[in-house]
C-alpha cells in the first residue's frame, strides 16, 4: 500500500450530528456528487484495467460469487439464513448497464471533513474494484445504515438516488438497487462470519458474529411471494431456555456453543415435515451433544435449500424454511449482542 497521512476529521454520523439541517443537507448532496465522481473515473485511460478485473455485465454474479466464497472460507458451521438469501440473488441477478470503479464501502466515515465541512479525502480504498454502479448505491441505501446515509424526512432514499441521476446523467435501476441492497445485507452477515472466526481462533478480542438484524434482513428480502403459516411447536419439542448473560460471558474463548445456540428441535421437526426422516440424525439426546446436534441440524437446512427447484414446488417449502428461520433469529437473544 502506498500511503499519504492528511488532516482532517472522521465522523460516522455527520449527516445526523449537531450541525444546522441546511449543512447536513448540502453536505450529503456533495457526497453523493462524490460518488458520481468515482464512477466516472476513466479507469481504463489511467491503467486500472491491468490490475483490476472487468466482470463484465453480470458483475452481480460475479460478485455474490466472491462472497459466497469467503463464507465457504471462514464460516464456523452451515448458515441456512445466508443460503435462503444466496438462492434468491442467484436467480434475481440483474445486468449491470456499464462497468466503473467502484468504492465498495461509500460512505460518511470513508471520508474526511475539513473545519468547514470541506470533503479532503476518501478514504479505504483496499476493497474497491470494477463492477456495476448500482452496487455502491445498494451499499448507502441498504436499510441497515440508514442512520449514516440518510437525514430522515428530508435526505433519504429517493433524494439520494435522485440526486445521483442528475449528478452521473445515468439513470438508475431501482431494481437492480434493491438487488444490491440485499447483498450488502449478505455481505454484511458474511463480514461478521469472518469475525466470529477471528475472535474464537484468538487473533480479535472483538466478538462479532452474524446478529439478529442483519439475519432479519436477509431472511425478509429473501422470502417467496407465497406466505407459509408458522409451523407450530408442540410444548415437548420446545427448546430449553437460552443462556444467561453471564453464562454467555463465562465460556472460554474456543467454545462457541454460546454464541451458535440453535433451537435443534425446530430445525428437526421442520426436516420431517418435508418427508426427509433419512436427512433428520438420531434425536437421542444422549448421543448427541447440544454442539453437534447444531451444527448438524443447520447443515442439514442448507442441505433441504440445495435440493429444492426453485419455483413450485419449491418456492412454498422455502417460505415454510424461512418463516421458521425468522421466528427463531426473532426469539434468540444470543444473536442479539455483537459484543459481549
Amino acid at each position: 500500500l502506498v500511503m499519504v497521512r492528511m488532516a482532517g476529521t472522521c465522523d460516522y454520523y455527520a449527516l445526523n450530528g449537531d450541525a444546522p439541517l441546511e449543512s447536513r443537507v448540502d453536505l450529503a448532496g456533495r457526497l453523493c456528487a462524490l460518488l458520481a465522481e468515482v464512477h466516472r473515473v476513466d479507469w481504463r485511460g489511467i491503467g486500472l484495467g491491468d490490475t483490476l478485473s472487468d466482470p463484465g455485465p453480470m458483475a452481480s454474479l460475479a460478485a455474490l460469487g466472491e462472497w459466497e466464497a469467503i463464507l465457504a472460507r471462514d464460516q464456523l458451521e452451515p448458515y441456512p439464513e445466508m443460503e435462503l438469501c444466496a438462492q434468491w440473488l442467484r436467480a434475481n441477478a440483474p445486468r449491470s448497464p456499464r462497468t466503473v470503479l467502484v468504492h465498495a464501502d461509500f460512505k460518511v466515515g470513508n471520508v474526511l471533513l475539513d473545519d468547514d465541512g470541506e470533503v479532503v479525502a476518501l478514504l479505504d480504498w483496499e476493497i474497491a474494484h470494477l463492477g456495476d454502479p448500482h452496487e455502491d448505491l445498494g451499499w448507502v441505501t441498504q436499510p441497515l445504515r440508514t442512520k449514516e446515509h440518510f437525514i430522515k424526512g428530508t435526505w433519504e432514499r429517493a433524494e439520494l438516488l435522485g440526486h445521483y441521476e442528475k449528478a452521473s446523467g445515468y439513470p438508475v435501476d431501482h431494481d437492480a438497487v434493491r438487488w444490491w441492497n440485499l447483498l450488502a445485507a449478505y455481505k454484511t452477515a458474511i463480514m461478521q462470519a469472518s469475525g466470529l472466526r477471528a475472535f474464537v481462533e484468538g487473533r480479535s478480542d472483538e466478538l462479532y458474529q452474524p446478529s439478529a438484524p442483519v439475519l432479519k434482513a436477509l431472511i425478509s428480502a429473501a422470502m417467496p411471494a407465497i406466505p407459509m403459516p408458522a409451523i407450530p411447536i408442540p410444548p415437548s419439542a420446545a427448546p430449553k431456555p437460552p443462556l444467561a448473560d453471564e453464562q454467555l460471558l463465562a465460556f472460554p474463548r474456543g467454545d462457541v456453543t454460546a454464541f451458535l445456540q440453535w433451537d435443534t428441535a425446530r430445525s428437526l421437526q421442520l426436516l420431517q415435515q418435508h418427508g426427509l426422516r433419512a436427512l433428520a440424525m438420531d434425536q437421542d439426546a444422549e448421543t448427541n451433544d447440544a454442539l453437534k446436534a447444531n451444527h448438524d441440524a443447520r447443515r442439514q437446512l442448507v442441505e433441504l435449500l440445495r435440493s429444492l427447484p426453485l419455483g413450485q414446488p419449491g418456492d412454498p417449502a422455502r417460505g415454510h424454511i424461512g418463516s421458521h428461520l425468522l421466528q427463531r433469529v426473532s426469539a434468540n437473544p444470543a444473536l442479539a449482542r455483537r459484543k459481549p
